[in-house]
């Protein structure tokens, strides 16, 4: 279902994506991907309101995990690897013939660290009837296992960009 007058219900959204680790991080990525902190999405409205989507992200997740070393003695390990992050999301955008549209995101999805959960809350402002700029606040949290335990990477993102539909 097309909306805001435009021809088919695709949309298009970059978005800077940058984030803040919980706890805080007390090391840095070795080095930062040419893309750190983006997300790129394809959405299909499936209605007025509800649209699904498919997300890739370049990211770091702060990780702090314990386990045992060769010797069998207890270690703490501490790293902020990049990650390239897919998911499936699922948003409800309300006020469709507004120019103001709030909205409303779960997303799942995984990377070579496991797998992550999302909930975003925001806005989107139409500019015309094809390009929205868009402001949202997201909690991420990565699932991952090691020697057996699980540990999660918890983190606080904001969201800018645009949404081009057409």
């Amino acid at each position: 279902a097309p909306t805001l007058g435009r021809s088919t219900p695709f949309s298009i959204e970059l978005r800077a994506t940058p984030s803040w680790t919980m706890p805080g991080a007390t090391i840095a990525p070795a080095q930062l991907s040419e893309l750190h902190n983006t997300a790129l999405g394809l959405f299909y409205a499936i209605d007025g309101n509800w649209s699904l989507g498919f997300e890739l992200r370049q990211e770091t997740f702060f990780q702090e995990f314990d386990g045992r070393n060769a010797f069998g003695l207890p270690v703490r390990w501490e790293q902020q690897p990049n990650f390239t992050s897919y998911g499936l999301a699922l948003r409800y955008e309300s006020g469709q013939e507004n120019p103001l549209r709030p909205f409303a995101q779960l997303a799942g999805g995984a990377n070579r660290g496991g797998y992550v959960g999302r909930a975003l809350f925001g806005g989107k402002l139409a500019l015309n009837n094809s390009v929205s700029l868009m402001l949202a606040a997201e909690v991420s949290s990565l699932l991952f296992w090691h020697q057996g335990s699980a540990f999660t990477a918890n983190k606080l993102g904001l969201h800018y960009g645009l949404s081009f539909g057409w």
